[in-house]
C-alpha cells in the first residue's frame, strides 16, 4: 500500500529514515544544521488545510486559565 500524497505533501518531498537519521546526526554531532533544515518543513505547511479561528485575548485567557481547551477544539471542529 502506497500513499502518493498526504495533505499538501507528495512523494517527491519524502525522505528515507536513513536520510533523516543522517541529517539528525550531522546536526547533533557536528553542529551542521543544513541537512536537517533541508528535510524538515514548517508546521504551517502541514496545517494549511485546517480552518483558522480568531480568538480574542479575553476569550483566550478564559479558555487557557479555566482549562476549557476541549471547548476550543470543538469550536474548531464545528467551524463556528
Amino acid at each position: 500500500l502506497r500513499r502518493p500524497t498526504s495533505g499538501e505533501f507528495s512523494l517527491s518531498q519524502s525522505i528515507t529514515m536513513q536520510q533523516l537519521a543522517d541529517a539528525y546526526w550531522l546536526w547533533k554531532e557536528k553542529g551542521d544544521e543544513t541537512a536537517i533544515m533541508r528535510v524538515l518543513h514548517p508546521i504551517e505547511d502541514m496545517l494549511s488545510e485546517v480552518p483558522r479561528i480568531v480568538v480574542k485575548d479575553v476569550q483566550q485567557q478564559h479558555y487557557l486559565m479555566e482549562r476549557h481547551f476541549y471547548d476550543l477544539v470543538w469550536l474548531v471542529y464545528l467551524k463556528i
